[in-house]
C-alpha cells in the first residue's frame, strides 16, 4: 500500500510540475475581437528548445483545428494574429454559425517534437444584423 501511495504522489508532482511549466512559457495570452476579425497576442518568457507556436481555434459545434504556425524568435518576445475567418461559414456546412463564440489556444511545439498548450481563451462576437447580413453576402461571392 505504502508503495502504490508513494507512486501516486511521485506522477501527481511529475504532472504538476509539467503543467506549471506550460504556463510559464507565456507571460500572457489575450485575445480580442475587432469588427470582423480576433486579435490573439502572446508573450513568451522562455523560448529555450521551442520551435514554433500553432494558433488553434474552436466553435462550440467544433474541436480546436489549426490557424496558423509562427516560428519562435526568442527570449521575451511578442506576438500577434489576427483571425479574420472567425466569423464566416464553417466550411462542414453552408450554414452561417449561428453562436458567435470561439475558444482560442496556443500549441507550443518543441524541437523534439513535443508540444503542450496554452491556457484557453473565449470571444464572443457581437454582430449587428446589418453586419451579419454583409458577411453572408460577401461569403456567398468567395
Amino acid at each position: 500500500m505504502k508503495k502504490l501511495v508513494s507512486i501516486l504522489l511521485i506522477l501527481f508532482v511529475a504532472l504538476s510540475s509539467a503543467l506549471i511549466a506550460a504556463d510559464t512559457i507565456l507571460e500572457y495570452f489575450r485575445t480580442s475581437t475587432s469588427g470582423n476579425s480576433v486579435n490573439l497576442e502572446w508573450k513568451s518568457l522562455n523560448e529555450q528548445n521551442i520551435n514554433r507556436y500553432e494558433v488553434e481555434r474552436k466553435s462550440s459545434s467544433q474541436s480546436f483545428r489549426w490557424l496558423h504556425t509562427e516560428k519562435s524568435n526568442g527570449n521575451l518576445s511578442s506576438y500577434k494574429y489576427t483571425d479574420n475567418e472567425a466569423f464566416l461559414k464553417e466550411k462542414s456546412s453552408n450554414s452561417t454559425l449561428s453562436k458567435n463564440v470561439y475558444t482560442y489556444r496556443i500549441k507550443i511545439v518543441y524541437n523534439d517534437g513535443s508540444s503542450t498548450y496554452s491556457a484557453e481563451s473565449t470571444v464572443t462576437q457581437k454582430l449587428s444584423g446589418i453586419e451579419r447580413t454583409w458577411g453572408m453576402i460577401k461569403e456567398m461571392f468567395r
